[in-house]
């Protein structure tokens, strides 16, 4: 089925990455798969490198501005210990992850007899490593705004007004769509569920939400919301 151009969400801007060593990226890679804070030391026995290398190569990453670090203080005498975090907008969309999921997308979508399926049951497994609360509708606004949706809510619906993987999800909707059908499912749990629609409409995708709560929801939410809106109440 052709997409029409006008249907859809607008692309998550974002700037390119910096050129950095393939080892430097698979570290880049493991922080961002954490999706949490992590000091050196729980870097270095993930990635199984020495701590004065994932210092220098999170020293480069905080120089370049993908990485941002905070300091932790233990309530013990000495320094404050560093925590790191990438920054997700500036992952949400860059090109070398953009070529990756078109290239993974393409070929699960040769290979498997219900690529959908196994897309949604990626987005699930994804969605069991990202810390957060579960079953509540705030958390998966938060997550999608980070992830780089710019989400709104309506009543029980979420419209989805950016994609930080627009290309490869026109190319492979079935797959790149089915992942995150399946991230907001379970992230949503058993108590609110429904099904994403891709390119609902002109300018977003929609989720489409029913639930136990859902008038009450609605009470509670008349008009659109944006995530910036809601934690600003």
């Amino acid at each position: 089925m052709e997409i029409p151009r006008a249907y859809g969400p607008a692309p998550t801007p974002t700037r390119a990455m910096p050129a950095m060593s393939p080892q430097r990226m698979d570290l880049l890679d493991l922080l961002a798969a954490e999706h949490a804070a992590r000091t050196v030391d729980e870097l270095a026995r993930l990635s199984d490198l020495h701590p004065n290398t994932v210092r220098n190569h999170l020293d480069g990453l905080v120089l370049d501005g993908v990485v941002e670090r905070s300091s932790e203080r233990s309530g013990q005498r000495g320094r404050p210990s560093w925590r790191y975090r990438v920054i997700p907008e500036r992952m949400a969309g860059a090109p070398e992850y953009v070529g990756l999921a078109m290239a993974l997308a393409e070929k699960l979508a040769h290979i498997s007899p219900d690529p959908a399926s196994v897309a949604r049951a990626a987005g699930e497994s994804w969605a069991a490593r990202i810390p957060g609360d579960s079953n509540s509708q705030a958390d998966v606004l938060t997550l999608l705004q980070d992830l780089g949706f710019e989400p709104t809510r309506e009543e029980a619906d979420i419209r989805l007004t950016q994609c930080p993987l627009l290309s490869a999800a026109r190319e492979n909707p079935e797959v790149v769509c089915g992942v995150h059908d399946g991230l907001i499912r379970a992230r949503l749990g058993d108590d609110e569920q429904g099904w994403l629609e891709p390119f609902a409409g002109p300018g977003y995708c929609m989720w489409h939400g029913s639930s136990r709560d859902s008038d009450r929801v609605g009470r509670g939410a008349p008009r659109s919301t944006s995530v910036t809106e809601q934690q600003s109440v």
